[in-house]
Protein backbone atom coordinates (compact mmCIF):
# COMPACT_ATOMS: atom_id res chain seq x y z
CA UNK A 1 0.00 0.00 0.00
CA UNK A 2 1.21 3.51 -0.68
CA UNK A 3 0.51 6.56 1.44
CA UNK A 4 0.20 9.77 -0.56
CA UNK A 5 0.08 13.14 1.18
CA UNK A 6 -2.54 15.71 0.18
CA UNK A 7 -2.38 19.12 1.77
CA UNK A 8 -1.06 19.24 5.32
CA UNK A 9 -2.22 15.91 6.69
CA UNK A 10 -4.68 13.91 4.58
CA UNK A 11 -3.51 10.48 3.45
CA UNK A 12 -4.93 8.02 0.98
CA UNK A 13 -3.91 4.46 0.22
CA UNK A 14 -3.38 3.83 -3.51
CA UNK A 15 -1.42 0.76 -4.61
CA UNK A 16 -0.44 -2.59 -3.20
CA UNK A 17 3.15 -3.55 -2.52
CA UNK A 18 3.80 -7.17 -3.39
CA UNK A 19 6.07 -9.59 -1.60
CA UNK A 20 9.75 -8.70 -1.95
CA UNK A 21 11.47 -10.50 -4.84
CA UNK A 22 14.53 -12.61 -4.23
CA UNK A 23 16.55 -10.07 -6.22
CA UNK A 24 15.46 -7.07 -8.27
CA UNK A 25 18.77 -6.94 -10.15
CA UNK A 26 19.57 -8.06 -13.70
CA UNK A 27 21.84 -11.07 -14.08
CA UNK A 28 25.15 -10.37 -15.85
CA UNK A 29 25.72 -12.17 -19.14
CA UNK A 30 29.22 -13.12 -18.00
CA UNK A 31 31.32 -12.87 -14.85
CA UNK A 32 35.11 -13.18 -14.86
CA UNK A 33 37.34 -13.32 -11.78
CA UNK A 34 41.08 -12.85 -12.20
CA UNK A 35 43.44 -13.86 -9.35
CA UNK A 36 45.96 -11.12 -8.52
CA UNK A 37 49.35 -11.41 -6.83
CA UNK A 38 49.00 -11.52 -3.06
CA UNK A 39 50.82 -9.27 -0.62
CA UNK A 40 53.90 -11.19 0.62
CA UNK A 41 53.36 -9.66 4.06
CA UNK A 42 49.75 -10.96 4.15
CA UNK A 43 49.65 -14.06 1.92
CA UNK A 44 46.43 -15.42 3.43
CA UNK A 45 44.40 -12.64 1.82
CA UNK A 46 43.31 -13.37 -1.75
CA UNK A 47 43.50 -10.46 -4.16
CA UNK A 48 41.01 -10.62 -7.03
CA UNK A 49 39.65 -8.56 -9.89
CA UNK A 50 36.06 -9.43 -10.84
CA UNK A 51 34.29 -8.14 -13.95
CA UNK A 52 30.54 -8.41 -14.52
CA UNK A 53 29.48 -7.98 -18.16
CA UNK A 54 26.16 -6.56 -19.34
CA UNK A 55 25.11 -5.27 -22.76
CA UNK A 56 27.17 -2.12 -23.28
CA UNK A 57 28.69 -2.01 -19.78
CA UNK A 58 31.18 -3.82 -17.56
CA UNK A 59 31.35 -3.43 -13.78
CA UNK A 60 34.77 -4.02 -12.23
CA UNK A 61 35.45 -4.74 -8.57
CA UNK A 62 38.96 -5.21 -7.18
CA UNK A 63 39.20 -6.80 -3.73
CA UNK A 64 42.31 -7.19 -1.59
CA UNK A 65 40.59 -8.68 1.45
CA UNK A 66 42.69 -7.02 4.15
CA UNK A 67 40.10 -4.34 4.87
CA UNK A 68 36.36 -3.98 4.44
CA UNK A 69 35.29 -2.53 1.12
CA UNK A 70 36.56 -2.99 -2.41
CA UNK A 71 39.97 -1.62 -3.35
CA UNK A 72 38.51 -0.29 -6.63
CA UNK A 73 35.07 0.03 -8.18
CA UNK A 74 34.74 0.93 -11.86
CA UNK A 75 32.14 1.21 -14.60
CA UNK A 76 33.44 0.56 -18.11
CA UNK A 77 31.51 1.48 -21.25
CA UNK A 78 31.82 -1.33 -23.81
CA UNK A 79 31.98 -1.03 -27.61
CA UNK A 80 28.78 -1.80 -29.50
CA UNK A 81 30.48 -4.45 -31.62
CA UNK A 82 33.48 -6.72 -31.39
CA UNK A 83 34.75 -9.05 -28.70
CA UNK A 84 34.39 -8.29 -25.00
CA UNK A 85 37.43 -6.61 -23.48
CA UNK A 86 39.67 -8.40 -21.02
CA UNK A 87 39.09 -8.01 -17.29
CA UNK A 88 42.32 -6.04 -17.01
CA UNK A 89 43.77 -3.44 -14.67
CA UNK A 90 42.97 -0.57 -17.01
CA UNK A 91 40.30 -0.48 -19.69
CA UNK A 92 39.32 2.15 -22.21
CA UNK A 93 36.27 4.25 -21.28
CA UNK A 94 36.63 3.33 -17.60
CA UNK A 95 34.95 5.45 -14.93
CA UNK A 96 36.52 4.81 -11.52
CA UNK A 97 34.42 5.63 -8.47
CA UNK A 98 36.75 7.50 -6.08
CA UNK A 99 37.09 5.61 -2.79
CA UNK A 100 36.46 8.89 -0.94
CA UNK A 101 32.94 8.81 -2.39
CA UNK A 102 32.26 5.08 -2.04
CA UNK A 103 34.26 2.06 -0.95
CA UNK A 104 31.72 -0.73 -0.58
CA UNK A 105 30.74 -3.58 -2.87
CA UNK A 106 28.79 -3.96 -6.09
CA UNK A 107 25.18 -5.17 -5.66
CA UNK A 108 23.66 -5.16 -9.15
CA UNK A 109 22.05 -3.09 -11.89
CA UNK A 110 18.63 -2.20 -13.19
CA UNK A 111 18.68 -0.41 -16.53
CA UNK A 112 21.13 2.46 -16.26
CA UNK A 113 21.39 2.36 -12.44
CA UNK A 114 24.26 0.54 -10.74
CA UNK A 115 23.86 -0.20 -7.04
CA UNK A 116 26.63 -0.54 -4.46
CA UNK A 117 26.40 -1.44 -0.76
CA UNK A 118 28.62 0.20 1.84
CA UNK A 119 31.61 -1.64 3.26
CA UNK A 120 29.71 -2.15 6.53
CA UNK A 121 26.36 -1.49 8.14
CA UNK A 122 25.66 1.37 10.53
CA UNK A 123 22.82 2.12 12.94
CA UNK A 124 21.08 -1.12 11.97
CA UNK A 125 21.04 -0.11 8.33
CA UNK A 126 23.06 -0.83 5.19
CA UNK A 127 23.95 2.35 3.29
CA UNK A 128 23.74 2.08 -0.48
CA UNK A 129 24.29 4.25 -3.51
CA UNK A 130 23.18 4.12 -7.14
CA UNK A 131 25.34 5.49 -9.94
CA UNK A 132 24.85 6.01 -13.66
CA UNK A 133 27.15 4.27 -16.15
CA UNK A 134 29.37 7.35 -16.14
CA UNK A 135 29.69 7.20 -12.31
CA UNK A 136 27.31 10.07 -11.53
CA UNK A 137 25.40 9.56 -8.28
CA UNK A 138 21.62 9.19 -8.57
CA UNK A 139 20.47 7.96 -5.16
CA UNK A 140 21.99 7.47 -1.70
CA UNK A 141 20.19 6.08 1.34
CA UNK A 142 20.10 3.14 3.77
CA UNK A 143 18.09 -0.10 3.91
CA UNK A 144 17.16 -1.96 7.09
CA UNK A 145 19.78 -4.61 7.86
CA UNK A 146 17.39 -6.90 9.72
CA UNK A 147 15.05 -7.09 6.72
CA UNK A 148 15.80 -9.80 4.16
CA UNK A 149 15.14 -8.63 0.62
CA UNK A 150 14.99 -4.98 1.70
CA UNK A 151 14.72 -3.85 -1.94
CA UNK A 152 11.10 -4.48 -2.92
CA UNK A 153 11.28 -3.28 -6.52
CA UNK A 154 13.45 -1.16 -8.80
CA UNK A 155 12.38 0.23 -12.15
CA UNK A 156 12.63 3.27 -14.40
CA UNK A 157 9.87 5.67 -15.37
CA UNK A 158 11.44 7.65 -18.19
CA UNK A 159 14.45 9.41 -16.67
CA UNK A 160 13.30 8.75 -13.09
CA UNK A 161 14.66 5.83 -11.06
CA UNK A 162 11.91 4.43 -8.82
CA UNK A 163 13.04 2.27 -5.89
CA UNK A 164 10.87 0.71 -3.20
CA UNK A 165 12.61 -0.66 -0.15
CA UNK A 166 12.58 -0.93 3.61
CA UNK A 167 14.35 2.17 4.81
CA UNK A 168 16.48 2.74 7.92
CA UNK A 169 16.22 6.46 8.65
CA UNK A 170 18.20 8.09 11.46
CA UNK A 171 16.00 10.52 13.37
CA UNK A 172 17.58 13.65 14.90
CA UNK A 173 15.98 12.90 18.29
CA UNK A 174 15.22 10.19 20.84
CA UNK A 175 11.91 8.34 20.73
CA UNK A 176 12.59 7.31 24.33
CA UNK A 177 13.09 10.63 26.09
CA UNK A 178 10.44 12.51 24.08
CA UNK A 179 8.32 10.06 22.08
CA UNK A 180 5.56 12.51 21.15
CA UNK A 181 7.84 15.41 20.25
CA UNK A 182 10.34 13.23 18.42
CA UNK A 183 7.62 11.49 16.41
CA UNK A 184 6.11 14.84 15.41
CA UNK A 185 9.52 15.72 13.95
CA UNK A 186 9.88 12.31 12.28
CA UNK A 187 6.41 12.59 10.74
CA UNK A 188 7.17 16.08 9.44
CA UNK A 189 10.49 14.97 7.90
CA UNK A 190 9.37 11.63 6.41
CA UNK A 191 5.66 12.08 5.69
CA UNK A 192 4.77 9.11 7.91
CA UNK A 193 1.31 9.42 9.49
CA UNK A 194 1.17 10.34 13.17
CA UNK A 195 -0.87 7.19 13.85
CA UNK A 196 2.09 5.04 12.78
CA UNK A 197 4.20 6.03 15.81
CA UNK A 198 6.16 2.98 17.05
CA UNK A 199 7.07 2.17 20.65
CA UNK A 200 10.84 2.33 21.21
CA UNK A 201 10.91 1.75 24.95
CA UNK A 202 11.88 -1.92 24.91
CA UNK A 203 14.92 -1.29 22.66
CA UNK A 204 16.27 1.46 24.91
CA UNK A 205 15.54 -0.35 28.15
CA UNK A 206 17.24 -3.49 26.82
CA UNK A 207 20.35 -1.44 26.04
CA UNK A 208 20.27 0.21 29.46
CA UNK A 209 20.03 -3.23 31.05
CA UNK A 210 22.83 -4.57 28.87
CA UNK A 211 25.13 -1.68 29.80
CA UNK A 212 24.48 -2.42 33.50
CA UNK A 213 26.00 0.89 34.55
CA UNK A 214 23.72 3.67 35.73
CA UNK A 215 26.17 6.42 34.75
CA UNK A 216 25.42 5.64 31.08
CA UNK A 217 21.62 5.55 31.44
CA UNK A 218 21.09 9.21 30.53
CA UNK A 219 23.34 9.02 27.48
CA UNK A 220 21.63 5.86 26.23
CA UNK A 221 18.21 7.40 26.76
CA UNK A 222 19.20 10.43 24.68
CA UNK A 223 20.64 8.37 21.81
CA UNK A 224 19.05 9.09 18.45
CA UNK A 225 16.41 6.67 17.20
CA UNK A 226 16.37 4.84 13.88
CA UNK A 227 13.03 4.43 12.11
CA UNK A 228 12.38 1.46 9.84
CA UNK A 229 9.61 1.82 7.27
CA UNK A 230 8.59 1.11 3.70
CA UNK A 231 9.48 3.87 1.26
CA UNK A 232 9.44 4.77 -2.40
CA UNK A 233 12.34 6.87 -3.65
CA UNK A 234 12.04 8.68 -6.98
CA UNK A 235 15.44 9.87 -8.14
CA UNK A 236 17.03 11.77 -10.97
CA UNK A 237 20.60 13.14 -10.84
CA UNK A 238 20.46 16.05 -8.42
CA UNK A 239 16.98 15.42 -7.00
CA UNK A 240 15.39 12.68 -4.88
CA UNK A 241 11.98 12.52 -3.22
CA UNK A 242 10.93 9.95 -0.61
CA UNK A 243 7.32 8.89 -0.05
CA UNK A 244 6.32 6.52 2.77
CA UNK A 245 4.45 3.35 1.86
CA UNK A 246 1.95 1.64 4.12
CA UNK A 247 3.39 -1.14 6.24
CA UNK A 248 4.80 -1.72 9.70
CA UNK A 249 6.91 1.03 11.22
CA UNK A 250 9.64 0.01 13.65
CA UNK A 251 12.10 1.83 15.87
CA UNK A 252 15.45 1.02 17.47
CA UNK A 253 18.37 2.76 19.13
CA UNK A 254 21.25 4.04 17.01
CA UNK A 255 24.80 2.68 17.32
Amino acid sequence: MRWTVFGAAALVCTAAVGAPPSSPFEAPSKTTTVPLPSDPANPTYKHTRTCMFYPGIMVKEVNFGEEKGAHQLSLVTLPRTGPLPACSANNAHEHIIPWQKWSGYYSGKVGGAFFFDADDGTNGGMPFVAYTASAHEILRDSTELAERGAFRSIHWEGATLVVRYRRAWLAPCSMYTDPAGCWALVAARTGLPKAAQPDCRDKYEAEIKRAANSKYDADIAKSESVIGYEVEARATPGKTTFSPLAGRVTCWISD
